[in-house]
């Protein structure tokens, strides 16, 4: 779901911050619109903020090792036999 203008860019932003914190749900509306500190939350920000929620939950963020990681770890992510 791609933004189309600047205010869009910054609530999919916030939203995907959010999500990466681990506290994405429905409720996160309110959390987002505070984070975003626009003056006035326009009809179409609003619009734009539930639907890219729903989308980012539908679409969760895959979580990439960054160069460090590969650093620390470089034969890649390890599994425990279970026992």
């Amino acid at each position: 779901m791609r933004p189309s203008n600047e205010r869009e860019l910054a609530i999919a932003r916030t939203v995907d911050k959010i999500a990466l914190e681990g506290g994405l749900s429905l409720t996160a509306v309110d959390q987002a619109a505070a984070a975003l500190g626009f003056p006035v939350m326009h009809k179409s920000d609003s619009a734009y903020l539930d639907r890219y929620i729903q989308w980012r939950i539908e679409t969760p963020i895959a979580k990439v090792d960054g160069p460090s990681d590969r650093a620390r770890n470089p034969a890649g992510p390890t599994s425990t036999p279970a026992s």
